[in-house]
């Protein structure tokens, strides 16, 4: 039994959330070049590269 806020992992009525642009151009970088560094990243991007690390966290 489920208490309050408490989810499923995989419940269905947990809707998946978007991402920023920022963040999507992070992900197409390290799908596209996985070994790419993130301050390669944020130079591309135009961002810091803290801004990079932190996108995700």
């Amino acid at each position: 039994m489920q208490k309050g806020s408490e989810k499923k992992f995989g419940d269905s009525k947990n809707k998946s959330k978007s991402i920023g642009k920022t963040a999507q151009k992070i992900l197409d970088f390290v799908i596209s070049d996985p070994s790419m560094s993130a301050k390669t990243m944020a130079y591309k991007i135009g961002i810091s590269s803290r801004a990079v690390d932190d996108a995700f966290s």
